[in-house]
């Protein structure tokens, strides 16, 4: 399989001044997974993918872990598979057969984590919805500027954030830009 090259690559990053009071981090899961089903065949999916990922599917807009995976409910049969093994997307097109679809969408996303006491701050001066009323666990399609965004609330000072792979630079860099007055930082 050849190697994923990080979207941020060639991203540059001055360094904070004095305490950064946000860490921006680059995740690199294995397998990013994009996961469909319909109404005829919904039970046969959630069945072969819980056993699949021995995992629950998790109620809309929010997401469950697993020991290798991370399920994310994105609407009425849309969900998406996070981390797990190289070849997961293989694995569960094989487990689903004919109940649901598993597009490999490992090398065509970005996924970013904002943490830090000032987390919702900056990312309300982007995405337009109340980011406090959004508890650790749940999950949101929306759009942050102008990048769509998927944002998972992993704690009460912690963001997943998963972009189009080729927004990923300048959404890490408009994160940086509304982060600086805060103190923020940049970890790969």
């Amino acid at each position: 399989m050849p190697e994923r090259i990080s979207a941020l690559s060639r991203l540059s990053v001055p360094a904070a001044e004095g305490t950064a009071a946000l860490t921006l981090s680059e995740l690199r899961p294995a397998s990013i997974v994009a996961l469909q089903t319909f109404l005829d065949t919904a039970m046969a999916f959630g069945e072969a993918l819980g056993a699949a990922l021995s995992l629950d599917i998790p109620e809309n807009a929010y997401f469950a872990e697993g020991e290798d995976a991370t399920l994310v409910s994105l609407g009425a049969g849309r969900l998406l598979a996070l981390g797990g093994r190289e070849g997961l997307a293989a694995t569960l097109r094989e487990t689903l057969g004919p109940s649901g679809t598993a597009t490999d969408l490992s090398h065509a996303r970005t996924l970013l984590r904002l943490e830090g006491p000032s987390v919702e701050e900056v990312l309300n001066r982007g995405i337009a919805m109340d980011l406090a009323r959004m508890p650790p666990g749940a999950a949101a399609q929306t759009r942050m500027e102008h990048f769509d965004v998927t944002a998972m609330r992993r704690s009460e000072e912690c963001f997943e954030l998963l972009f189009f792979r080729s927004f990923g630079e300048a959404a890490a860099e408009w994160l940086i830009d509304a982060g600086m007055p805060f103190g923020i930082r940049f970890t790969r």
